[in-house]
């Protein structure tokens, strides 16, 4: 039987050194095996393309199942490439929050529980007594969530909900019944919800954790005595962050503004802000690595006050 360890244990230095860099190394390879899906997805649909066989014929239906089957081939590779995304998204993020995790329990000097760094395995579930070491759930937007599951149940036609399970949800709840059937709402132990609850509309949104403003960390960081170089360094990576993620923001709006009549001035701005946002991925394990690199010199900055 292997050993049990309490949700609420501190863990070391190296325990946290350990992690990092087994979680870092596991982010890794999720990208490495959706870089390959993604190839393997663009070489199929590429061929596919470039077979006249593929293509529906002008006139007349098409017999020809190995066609087909090419079709079918380059819609479970696009499907696959989307899965294996997912998944990269999910363990960057779970890297990028331990690591903030880490930087920020040396600056609080709060320290960093083992159920709090496994909150974002996307790999486990958690139990009720290991959700504890998690932020609790406002209490205020909890009422709103109880009151709008009791809304769906008392007002819809035949059960039909309204919205009130979906608004717990991304509160990281979830819905049950007491024993005289009454809706009640638990705190849900599964990756998702434990994502929802920590992160909200950054992990909805943007695939990623939430993360500190960049002005509060790098007062934060100054406060304890920390290094112009260093300060800078964290700085440009999470000025990175936060740029590419306003980039998204601004392409989503001017593409909700504009219609199909767009000048190619439009479009391309369009584009360019797209690929500033494509390079989220990679700025958020840059981030990251930044905050992994310096944890060292915050121990020893700890250490001297």
């Amino acid at each position: 039987m292997s050993p049990s360890f309490p949700a609420r244990q501190p863990l070391s230095d190296d325990s946290i050194d350990q992690l990092l860099q087994s979680v870092a190394d596991a982010a890794e390879q999720a990208a490495t095996d959706h870089a390959a899906a993604a190839r393997h997805y663009r070489d199929l649909s590429t061929a596919a393309e470039q077979d006249p066989a593929s293509g529906r014929p002008i006139g007349g239906l098409r017999l020809d199942p190995q066609a087909s089957l090419t079709v079918q081939r380059v819609l479970l590779a696009e499907s696959l490439a989307d899965e294996y995304e997912d998944a990269a998204q999910k363990f960057i993020a779970w890297w990028v929050d331990l690591a903030v995790c880490a930087v920020l329990a040396l600056l609080t000097e709060v320290p960093l529980t083992r159920g709090r760094a496994a909150a974002g395995d996307p790999s486990s579930c958690m139990e009720p007594d290991e959700l504890v070491c998690l932020p609790p759930v406002p209490e205020g937007e909890r009422q709103l969530a109880e009151l709008a599951v009791s809304m769906d149940q008392c007002w819809t036609p035949e059960g039909i909900a309204m919205g009130g399970k979906a608004f717990a949800a991304e509160l990281g709840l979830t819905l049950r019944r007491d024993p005289e059937g009454n809706p009640l709402l638990v705190e849900d132990g599964t990756p998702e919800a434990r994502r929802q609850r920590l992160w909200g509309q950054m992990w909805r949104w943007h695939r990623m954790p939430l993360l500190p403003e960049t002005a509060d960390l790098v007062q934060a960081l100054t406060a304890a005595g920390a290094a112009p170089p260093m300060v800078d360094n964290v700085r440009y990576a999470s000025s990175a962050v936060e740029a590419a993620i306003a980039a998204k923001e601004r392409a989503w709006d001017l593409s909700d503004q504009w219609d199909s009549t767009r000048s190619a001035e439009e479009t391309a701005l369009v584009d360019s802000l797209w690929r500033q946002a494509d390079e989220l991925p990679h700025l958020l394990t840059a981030y990251a690595r930044v905050l992994t690199a310096h944890l060292p010199t915050l121990r020893a900055l700890r250490r001297v006050s």
